[in-house]
């Protein structure tokens, strides 16, 4: 019915400049007034109602019915006099008797009518007997309500308002000798003799009523008499007029009666009353004590289906979310995202809350349902969008807050937003139960505060469940508790047992490799067990390789022999240093030589071997780390310096040189003879015989007589000097230092923070000298004198001579021979003259597979509370490692396509 008078009312597009409006209780005649005042009156009939009734009613054949008890105006109709373009608007009738919906229906269509209208008079309808003295009072009174409820400003219209009364029968005054009509006068001056009586009852109940709604009605009333009873100069009521019922049988235009009362009803509309400028405000409702019933009992009916229908699109909401909530693979996006929804729904029902009224509480709730892209299907969106219709066109007709409270629907939400609520404390719980239990203090204790040996699976849970209490919340919600988890709350939550502490490091040794995988790996747990030997056995360790799925723990520091040289690989999302930690890949140093020194001479005076040029140090490993998140990083220390250069050999030692020839092997075969070995000794045998300066000589005075001759004669030889002895032979030069690893570290740290070292190693210590062979003994110096001796035998028969010798060593004479002195070859480094031992050529090593299988083991990782870190992580390694590609480095990425595969 609505619907049908807005397509009516849209009929009247264009603005009406001027009508006048014929308001009056259903039943009073309107539309025929209407009809007569303005539309053609040969189509109007006066009809008997029953044969010899003399009782006459105006009918139109379509327009008018013929029932006493109905109006059958619905919607306004404007008809405009031809002759002279007046406009009059036939309006429904206040209180109409069909139904309260026909009543609310007009009111509404009314309300929308007059939007069109610009300048109004008033003509107010009345049936006779509702102002005839004595006769049914209150049906005028009840008009007087629906006219203030309809005209708001009764002042501003008191000039433009005028009063007919209706269905007036046809009186006569009879007298001795005739019959009259009564004059339309007198029945107009009793109307105003009405009206000034019902004046006097209106004051005394104006005196008596303490209700200012009241009040305001009876002051509204009296100011509407007034007017009606306002007089011209001749003291004719100028603003209230009869309508006569019609005498006799006939077409209207030709009843002369009815003709010539048309025009003094013309004359008090359009000449005794003026236009008004209308206000859309100064219009409002008039509705009976059944319409009004009708409509708090459609407002419960209405509220009670938008209470359900709220609380049904709050489900659909919630299973909305429900979804949403199930598509997040990162529980740190899904808390953030329950998060923005729970701010979302505290504004929503807040504004909901305080919307006043159901048009804007549904405007609110739309445009939230089509912002957040929750689906309706169309019956759905019908059925709960076209109650707005009914509300918006029921709420101008009465006070509708104490009934359709929006506070009340926007309670509905409570369900949802306890449930958005309770996930968001939920995964708030569990976030700070993972985040608390990937702590190093839990991690590098974990397997003696959650030894699997004492507990099964739901001890365990329990066990976690009651440590968490202790550590991370001390007043856990009911909801809580483990017994009354649902069941996938309980896997949510074993999900982080199993991940936090039940995980484990796997490590495996491949010829050499060993790697080491686990969600969370920690130094210590590695060094402590001695796995990395162990796995390996006697196979010596090459490299290294850790991969964290979560965060690496550098508790310890990795500085052992058997970390020297080897080729390390450390990825994880998170690293944390605990202390101050170093991990030392230096080269080993280069080794001693079997025989630290070199050969010593073997013949006399010969030299030492040179010793030999030190071993060269190892080179040191390389060292290649990535990751996102670095804890402490100026804690850590990594170094891969080259090893230093072995020690050079020692030198050999030179051998002891000859000895010089002594003086007496100088002679050349002299002395020869020895006689008178009785007297003599032979030389070199004691003699006390002194050597004198300037050879004076002085021995043992012999007895001379004719018979002896003694000639003596002095020789002296120095011993030759003993022979030099071997030179020590040269130290070697020191080994060479080993090359330096290659360090690369990438990810979000400070690079000025993080201690990393790579140098060549030092040089060896040269070897020592050898020691040089000492110089052999000189050989004695002799002096000797060779005394002659001739005599001559018995009887002189010849002469003969014997000669004697006596040799001694007389040390004044001894020839000081020069000793020899150390020569020492200077020595100078690394030059392409001196033959060095080379370290080896860096080893290149392709990273391109280990980092691949990393990314595939991160892939793989499906826990949503590591997608944030894996992930990410992912996106950087890629961005990171393309940078790479023209860095000069020992790891390289020889196979790009296995790096990068075109799948990817």
């Amino acid at each position: 019915m609505i619907r049908k008078g807005d397509q009516e009312i849209n009929k009247h597009s264009s603005k009406i400049e001027n009508t006048i409006l014929v308001l009056g209780n259903a039943g009073s005649g309107k539309t025929t007034f209407v009809q007569f005042m303005a539309g053609d009156n040969s189509k109007l009939i006066s009809k008997e109602v029953g044969s010899g009734s003399s009782h006459y009613l105006i009918d139109d054949g379509n327009k008018i019915g013929s029932s006493v008890s109905e109006s059958f105006t619905l919607y306004p109709e404007q008809v405009t006099n031809d002759l002279n373009a007046t406009s009059y608007t036939d309006t429904p009738g206040f209180s109409d008797t069909r139904s309260p919906k026909h009543e609310l229906v007009a009111a509404h269509v009314m309300k929308m009518y007059l939007k069109n209208i610009k300048n109004i008079k008033i003509v107010i309808l009345v049936t006779y007997n509702s102002v005839e003295q004595g006769v049914y009072k209150n049906d005028f009174v009840d008009l007087l309500r629906n006219i203030n409820a309809f005209i708001r400003n009764i002042g501003k219209y008191k000039d433009s308002i005028a009063l007919i009364a209706t269905k007036v029968p046809n009186m006569f005054k009879i007298n001795k000798n005739s019959i009259k009509l009564v004059s339309d006068k007198a029945v107009i001056d009793g109307i105003a003799e009405y009206l000034t009586k019902l004046k006097i009852s209106l004051n005394e109940k104006l005196l008596n009523s303490d209700e200012s709604k009241e009040k305001i009605f009876l002051k509204n009333s009296l100011k509407l008499i007034d007017a009606f009873q306002e007089t011209d100069a001749n003291g004719n009521f100028k603003r209230i007029n009869i309508f006569r019922r019609p005498s006799q049988a006939g077409i209207l235009s030709e009843i002369p009666l009815l003709q010539q009362a048309k025009e003094t009803l013309r004359n008090t509309v359009v000449n005794n009353i003026k236009y008004s400028e209308l206000s859309e405000n100064d219009i409002g409702y008039a509705l009976s004590d059944r319409a009004r019933n009708y409509i708090n009992c459609l407002l419960w009916y209405v509220n009670d289906i938008v209470t359900y229908v709220s609380s049904y699109l709050y489900t659909l909401m919630e299973n909305h979310y429900k979804q949403q909530m199930a598509n997040y693979s990162d529980v740190y996006q899904l808390y953030n995202f329950q998060n923005k929804i729970v701010k979302k729904l505290m504004i929503l029902e807040n504004d909901l809350k305080i919307s006043n009224n159901y048009k804007n509480y549904s405007m609110i709730l739309k445009e939230f349902i089509s912002k957040e892209s929750i689906q309706l299907n169309e019956l759905e969106n019908n059925t709960y969008f076209e109650i707005v219709e009914y509300l918006i066109n029921i709420q101008p007709f009465t006070d509708i807050s104490p009934i359709l409270t929006t506070v009340m629907w926007a309670e509905q939400m409570k369900n949802l937003l306890n449930f958005i609520k309770e996930e968001l404390s939920w995964y708030s719980f569990l976030i700070k139960m993972f985040e608390h239990f990937s702590t190093y203090k839990i991690q590098v204790s974990k397997s003696e505060l959650f030894n699997p040996q004492f507990y099964n699976a739901t001890d365990l849970v329990k066990t976690a469940l009651s440590n968490i209490k202790e550590l991370v919340y001390e007043n856990l919600d009911s909801h809580f508790s483990f017994m009354t988890l649902r069941a996938e709350k309980k896997l949510e939550f074993d999900g982080v047992i199993s991940l936090t502490i039940k995980s484990q490091t796997n490590i495996s040794c491949d010829d050499g490799k060993i790697t080491v995988k686990g969600y969370f790996v920690t130094f210590s747990s590695i060094k402590n067990n001695t796995l990395l030997r162990n796995y390996c056995g006697n196979i010596p360790i090459k490299m290294l390789i850790i991969y964290g799925l979560y965060t690496v723990f550098i508790d310890t520091d990795f500085t052992d022999e058997y970390f020297k040289g080897i080729n390390v690989m450390i990825a994880a999302p998170k690293w944390e240093i605990i202390g101050n930690r170093e991990i030392n890949i230096d080269g080993t140093p280069g080794k001693a030589h079997n025989n630290t020194k070199a050969e010593d001479g073997k013949k006399l005076g010969e030299s030492g071997k040179n010793g030999l040029n030190g071993l060269p140090g190892g080179n040191g490993g390389h060292f290649f780390g990535i990751g996102s998140y670095f804890i402490n990083e100026e804690n850590l220390v990594i170094s891969a310096n080259g090893g230093k250069g072995g020690p050079g050999q020692n030198g050999g030692n030179g051998k002891v040189g000859s000895n010089g020839r002594p003086g007496f092997d100088k002679f050349n075969g002299e002395p020869s003879s020895y006689d008178y070995d009785e007297l003599w000794d032979r030389g070199l045998k004691s003699f006390p015989l002194t050597y004198n300066s300037m050879k004076e000589i002085s021995y043992p005075c012999i007895m001379q007589n004719d018979d002896f001759e003694l000639d003596i004669k002095l020789y002296s030889h120095n011993g030759d000097s003993g022979a030099n002895g071997g030179r020590g032979g040269d130290g070697g030069i020191g080994g060479i230092g080993g090359n330096p690893g290659t360090l690369l570290l990438l990810g979000e740290y400070d690079p000025s923070k993080v201690s990393m070292h790579n140098s060549q190693g030092d040089f060896g210590d040269d070897g020592k000298t050898g020691n040089d062979g000492k110089r052999g003994e000189d050989g004695e110096p002799v002096t000797c004198f060779k005394t002659t001796l001739s005599y001559y035998t018995p009887f002189y028969e010849q002469i003969k001579s014997a000669v004697f010798w006596r040799c001694s060593n007389l040390t004044d004479n001894v020839k000081k021979c020069s000793s020899q002195k150390d020569v020492v070859t200077s020595k100078s480094r690394y030059n392409s003259s001196v033959n060095y031992i080379l370290p080896p050529q860096p080893n290149v090593y392709d990273i391109s597979s280990e980092i691949h299988h990393y990314t595939l083991l991160l892939k793989s990782v499906k826990n949503k509370f590591l997608t944030k870190y894996t992930e990410e992580f992912l996106k950087q390694i890629y961005n990171k490692i393309l940078k790479m590609k023209n860095y000069f480095w020992k790891f390289t990425i020889l196979n790009e396509t296995l790096l990068f595969p075109q799948s990817d």
